[in-house]
């Protein structure tokens, strides 16, 4: 280690603020020593737990060194970032995937899959996270793709890789996907909301008020195996967060037309987040599959009022685990399969000015019915700061 980085990790004792690190990660950039950052950010590691290094003081400086290499575009740059997350640097790969998508050319992140080569194993998550990521920006048509990343797909597919399941294009309903993906800079990062009060204000519209068209007989059928698969896109609002989420199942006896599902046939259904409201509390719309394939990867990527979600990969594979349950798909269908089940499916968006929705930035609400007409499927979600 040299005398230049010990020297920066020792001066991390007893600091007040970082922003002297900071101005030197700023340096060592500029003077193009992504080796320099890496070397820094293992010799931090191996001194942070002594005594006089504040936990807050090494997590910030560690966090801006691996921004700082996944956000400079360049090769070397690129590198070093990946072999920080493999060296443990950084838990979770999908972070690391995602600002490297979000900072570096086309062919840089490509060239990461000939780097790994004898050490594929060992970047094996992360690669298959910034696979995803590309996939998701949807700039590159997949028969572009070079062969070590078309044959590093098979392999992930091969080995049952839960991120080997999601093709290497977007499917119709995925159009909305890039425009909800964080946008980074070194000190922070932002995204849109496509739920939430706002949301529902500028496009929903107030339940009808006619009476249901006819007598239903409707048998609830939820089971605890799916509303799991069915909440997996907001599961991290309450693992993570604040959140709650309700995942319910019906059959109806006599077939439902999308005409028959007012509000008051959805209030009919004792659902627990509609609980004691009125008709005109809630709002209803339609809703296309891209809609709700958007709120739902929304949900697992960017997280809740207080974590920062699954991020793109994992977000993309949560979004269609959700929707796939929503529109009655078994599980261990194909892509294709799950995605012509769910265009098939009548869709519907709701919100509703009651208890149960925390009413800040983070509701949603959906609604399935089956091409049948005998199955509908409803999922809320709510979250809070």
């Amino acid at each position: 280690m040299s005398l230049l980085i010990t020297e920066f990790v020792k001066t991390l004792r007893g600091v007040k603020n970082v922003d002297r690190h900071c101005r030197r990660i700023e340096e060592w950039a500029a003077a193009g020593e992504a080796g320099t950052l890496y070397q820094a950010a293992l010799a931090l590691e191996a001194e942070r737990t002594k005594d006089g290094i504040e936990g807050w003081a090494a997590d910030s400086v560690q966090d801006r060194i691996l921004r700082t290499l996944a956000l400079t575009p360049h090769r070397e740059f690129a590198v070093a970032a990946l072999r920080l997350c493999s060296a443990g640097q950084q838990q979770h790969g999908r972070f690391t995937a995602q600002l490297l998508a979000s900072g570096q050319a086309l062919d840089t992140l490509f060239a990461l899959f000939e780097h790994a080569g004898d050490e594929e194993a060992a970047h094996q998550e992360t690669l298959a996270c910034v696979l995803q990521e590309i996939v998701l920006r949807g700039t590159h048509a997949p028969e572009n793709f070079p062969a070590v990343v078309r044959h590093f797909h098979e392999r992930l597919h091969g080995q049952n890789h839960p991120l080997g399941w999601l093709p290497l294009s977007l499917a119709p309903p995925e159009v909305n996907l890039r425009a909800c993906l964080r946008t980074y800079q070194l000190n922070g990062s932002s995204c849109s909301l496509p739920f939430g009060p706002e949301a529902a204000a500028q496009s929903d519209q107030p339940f009808e008020s006619a009476a249901v068209p006819s007598r239903r007989i409707v048998e609830e059928t939820t089971n605890p195996a799916w509303a799991n698969q069915v909440g997996v896109a907001v599961a991290n609002w309450e693992q993570e967060s604040n959140g709650k989420t309700e995942a319910r199942a019906f059959t109806v006896k006599s077939a439902l037309s999308a005409n028959d599902v007012l509000g008051p046939f959805l209030l009919s259904l004792d659902l627990t987040c509609l609980a004691g409201v009125r008709p005109d509390d809630v709002h209803l719309r339609v809703a296309t599959p891209a809609e709700a394939l958007e709120v739902l990867f929304s949900a697992s990527a960017n997280g809740g009022a207080y974590n920062s979600g699954r991020y793109g990969a994992y977000g993309r594979l949560e979004a269609w685990q959700s929707l796939a349950g929503l529109a009655g798909a078994a599980i261990g269908e194909t892509f294709d399969a799950v995605s012509s089940r769910v265009e098939s499916c009548a869709w519907w968006r709701f919100e509703a000015n009651a208890d149960w929705f925390y009413q800040i930035a983070w509701d949603l609400g959906l609604v399935a019915l089956s091409p049948s007409g005998h199955a509908i499927h409803v999922l809320a979600a709510t979250d809070t700061d």
